[in-house]
């Protein structure tokens, strides 16, 4: 009885999440990397994300990715388009978002997917100052101090699968 739960785990917290999306009154959704491998979820997998995608973007909620190696962008199927809602961060530049409420602007997503190196490359994401509020989306392990280099105020990273904070910087 075991072997099923386990191997529904992965489906199960990712609907918990998109469910939740759902249902709170949210300004928009971060995604860091490692969501799904289209090769290996097959159509199944992509079905339901496309599926959770298309309710956000009916609700007009961004999504911003920042995609790891399993979901490399370019091997995203050209047959299976993401709603205009997603954002999907490129792997070679950073791509910053504004976030709109009632027509102001709130904050500022910068995003960069897996771009092949293990540890952040934190210089990357040097953008103009502003006075919003700033998010950094990328995927790779780093340091609380280079962290605080960059200057955002949160960080949201993939390529490690359980959920820490850094503290310092």
């Amino acid at each position: 009885h075991l072997r099923d739960k386990l191997a529904a785990a992965p489906w199960d917290a990712a609907k918990a999440v998109l469910e939740a999306a759902l249902a709170d009154n949210i300004d928009f959704v971060v995604l860091s990397g490692d969501l799904l491998s289209p090769q290996a979820a097959g159509p199944h997998g992509m079905a339901m994300l496309l599926d959770y995608f298309e309710k956000l973007n009916a609700k007009g909620t961004p999504v911003f990715w920042a995609a790891g190696q399993a979901d490399d962008p370019k091997k995203w199927p050209e047959a299976a388009p993401l709603p205009p809602c997603v954002t999907l961060f490129p792997k070679d530049e950073v791509l910053s978002v504004p976030v709109q409420r009632a027509g102001r602007t709130i904050c500022f997503v910068h995003g960069l997917s897996y771009d092949g190196r293990k540890v952040l490359h934190v210089p990357s994401y040097r953008t103009e100052p502003t006075d919003e509020y700033s998010v950094a989306v990328g995927y790779g392990t780093a340091d609380a101090n280079a962290l605080a280099e960059g200057r955002f105020d949160y960080w949201a990273l993939g390529s490690d699968h359980n959920r820490r904070e850094l503290d310092g910087g």
